[in-house]
């Protein structure tokens, strides 16, 4: 029986990382799935640990291939051109989802006029700080700024039809770097946003990879609210990952998940209680910025009011000219 959903999971010697990622799939509520992992040239013990766990596990399709221009787009195109699922989804090697990942995405692609979806997810720093990323297609500001080039929606948090590829085509191979988000500029500029599904609960945690270029990658632990309620210690604790010595974060994160009791709803909860916190501390400080904006308007009207008295001082109402007798 065909799956439901195919999975791409790119891969290039993340060994370390990527043993999580598959765990926190094979974790899903949701089970109908197969999953893609291509080897963009792998040469640090991958390929061993891929086929090991294709023993238990023969829905895992490994795709050892040749490092590829760039970053292996054509080998992703490889993989995708065999995706045997109606749905096409992504994991990052160095990313986990939580248990309600799938279920959440699949749900949004149940309306037959969706042709693309997206989950809300956590950005983890390299303090192990969570913050939400907002990044709501809904909305028209944020909708604009997304095709003009502003992703803030990591892989893992996308799913779309397959059917798109039949008349879109796959993946550009021709493009230096950021083809998954020119596939999915390229799916909401054919089906507008009535092809949109959004759910923002935040149910994948994304590693920001620290190669990765400001402005081309926004991070959110940059914006000053962030950091202002970072300082303020005014953010749930669940949001931060203790990180032994000579332990991954992933590793760190995923060993609170799999153990502690309701982990994962624990953590959606605290990035909620963030956003709402974020929402606030945003309105109070343009509420002040409003108030000092207003004080410093009237500052300049006083100013000017005595800078005008002082000059009607200075001027001498002109009288009658002298009378000159002839």
């Amino acid at each position: 029986m065909m799956p439901h959903l195919s999975i791409l999971l790119p891969t290039h010697n993340r060994c370390d990382t990527l043993a999580v990622a598959v765990k926190s799939l094979l974790a899903q509520s949701f089970q109908d799935w197969e999953l893609l992992v291509v080897g963009d040239g792998c040469s640090d013990g991958t390929a061993d640990w891929i086929e090991a766990l294709q023993q238990r596990h023969p829905r895992v399709r490994w795709f050892d291939l040749p490092k590829g221009p760039g970053f292996g787009y054509a080998n992703r195109n490889t993989a995708l051109r065999q995706a045997r699922g109606e749905l096409i989804g992504f994991m990052a090697d160095d990313d986990l989802v939580l248990d309600e990942h799938l279920a959440r995405q699949v749900a949004l692609m149940r309306d037959p006029a969706v042709q693309l979806g997206a989950v809300g997810s956590l950005s983890v720093n390299s303090d192990g700080v969570m913050v939400p990323t907002v990044g709501p297609l809904h909305d028209e500001g944020y909708y604009t700024a997304f095709m003009a080039g502003d992703n803030r929606l990591p892989a893992a948090t996308v799913i779309h039809r397959r059917a798109v590829f039949d008349e879109l085509g796959l993946w550009s191979e021709t493009l230096p770097r950021r083809a998954d988000l020119d596939m999915w500029q390229r799916i909401i500029g054919r089906w507008g946003r009535v092809g949109i599904g959004r759910d923002p609960r935040c149910s994948c945690v994304h590693f920001r990879a620290p190669w990765k270029l400001k402005g081309v990658h926004p991070d959110p632990h940059d914006f000053v609210i962030w950091q202002e309620l970072l300082a303020e210690g005014r953010l749930d604790p669940a949001l931060q990952i203790v990180v032994p010595s000579g332990v991954t974060p992933q590793a760190a994160l995923w060993q609170r998940l799999s153990s502690e009791p309701d982990a994962g709803r624990k953590l959606e909860r605290a990035a909620l209680k963030a956003l709402e916190t974020y929402a606030y501390a945003t309105m109070q400080s343009l509420s002040e910025l409003h108030r000092a904006f207003g004080q410093q308007l009237e500052r300049f009207a006083a100013v000017d009011a005595a800078r005008q008295a002082a000059e009607d001082r200075l001027v001498e109402p002109m009288g009658e000219p002298p009378t000159v007798d002839a």
